[in-house]
């Protein structure tokens, strides 16, 4: 009869051992998934305010280059025949908000049509033009009035302006135009290659200074 009591007691003790140690495993499991689903609510949480951010970065970014795009000025040019088609008065006027710095301005006169596969230089000699100028709003840039003599009886007035806008990048105000000296017609000459004065504005570009400084 003891024996017996003894091996109930021992049996109910092994019983009451396993249901607390099955209570101890539930409760770990348990406590186990919640640290996972806080690492994983954790995580959501860091890659939606990641997300969150670039997309703010991003719409200011878009916001910025939009303004800048509407206030930035930008150079127009102006060919104008006079005296029967002898000379030229050549201008460039700018047509945005803010003033841009010309840094550097040259025109050429060439009897042959430009091609694609020749850049056109950047330096010419038909006189030299003011540089590092600040143009305002609607302000024109002179190059002045220009001869246009020549054996042939087309000519074609290239070259233009590289100048940095008030943000601080560079462009090229290209003047590409044909001239018809014996009818005073104008047309644009679209096959001039200006390669050259892009490499120029593009060096400039990849410097860090204010639209002010000179390149």
């Amino acid at each position: 009869m003891a024996a017996a009591r003894n091996a109930n007691a021992i049996g109910i003790e092994a019983n009451n051992a396993a249901r607390d140690a099955n209570a101890v495993s539930t409760s770990t499991l348990f406590w186990t998934r919640a640290g996972f689903a806080a690492i994983i609510a954790t995580l959501f949480a860091t890659a939606w305010a990641a997300w969150a951010a670039a997309e703010a970065a991003r719409a200011a970014k878009k916001s910025l280059d939009l303004f800048q795009q509407a206030e930035k000025g930008y150079l127009v040019p102006v060919v104008d025949l006079l005296s029967r088609g002898t000379s030229a008065q050549v201008s460039l006027v700018n047509r945005g908000r803010t003033p841009v710095m010309i840094y550097h301005a040259d025109l050429g006169l060439l009897a042959k049509a430009p091609v694609k596969a020749a850049p056109i230089e950047a330096f010419f000699t038909l006189g030299k033009f003011k540089k590092d100028v600040l143009i305002a709003g609607e302000e024109r840039y002179e190059f002045g009035e220009l001869e246009l003599r020549s054996d042939t009886k087309i000519v074609y007035l290239v070259g233009g302006a590289i100048y940095r806008d008030f943000f601080g990048r560079s462009h090229v105000a290209r003047i590409s135009v044909c001239i018809d000296l014996a009818t005073g017609r104008t047309s644009v000459h679209h096959a001039t290659n200006f390669d050259e004065w892009d490499r120029m504005a593009g060096h400039t570009n990849g410097k860090k200074r204010g639209w002010w400084r000179r390149s």
